[in-house]
């Protein structure tokens, strides 16, 4: 960090949830420098993306042409593919979105880059599973809310998601949040698709 080489993505991309009050340990695994998990919305991977082309352009000048047709390439393509996904959520939804929820609080770029609503997580605390009374709590929350669907990645505790589902009655999904290196989400459009077909398609999410 710090030499001439080293470029941080999210020293470029409009940051979401940056703590404006004191913190600790105790309030859950909050992060300082704002939420981390950028990578699953186009909007901040074009931001990404746009600031480490000029990055490449101003180490290696004699390149630049090569970075930035290569960043217009494939912006062009990752703003279709969104502006063709955020049709999709508007056939659904042709007034407001559906309330969802997520189990931590890992897709807030998500939601806001294609304007869908959530109420929150799951998890009372950041990285910390929930215990069985906060776990009650978030059910009946989410039912109050009425609550479409509730997400979370392969990550987070199944035994967790499972246990909300229960309680609430509400349909849950787990999704891959990261490229995989094979299968139908190996490639950041085919992400892109795969989460907006899991929450379009989710059983018994309705219009």
């Amino acid at each position: 960090p710090g030499g001439e080489g080293y470029f941080e993505l999210g020293s470029v991309i409009d940051v979401l949830e940056k703590p404006t009050q004191k913190f600790d340990r105790s309030q859950g695994d909050v992060h300082g420098q704002g939420n981390p998990h950028f990578n699953i919305s186009p909007c901040a991977l074009l931001q990404a993306g746009k600031g480490l082309a000029d990055k490449l352009s101003e180490l290696r000048p004699e390149k630049k042409p090569f970075f930035q047709a290569n960043f217009k390439s494939w912006s062009e393509r990752l703003q279709k593919l969104k502006t063709d996904l955020q049709s999709e959520i508007q056939k659904k939804w042709p007034k407001d979105s559906p309330n969802f929820m997520e189990y931590h609080k890992e897709f807030v770029y998500f939601w806001t880059c294609y304007n869908l609503h959530s109420i929150g997580s799951i998890e009372a605390l950041p990285g910390v599973p929930p215990s069985a009374p906060l776990l009650l709590q978030a059910a009946q929350k989410a039912k109050k809310e009425k609550v479409a669907l509730a997400i979370a990645s392969l990550q987070s505790s199944e035994k967790h998601v499972e246990k909300f589902q229960q309680l609430s009655g509400i349909p849950t999904v787990r999704v891959p949040t990261m490229v995989q290196t094979s299968g139908e989400t190996n490639t950041i459009e085919k992400l892109q698709k795969f989460l907006i077909n899991s929450i379009l398609s989710a059983k018994d999410l309705m219009p």
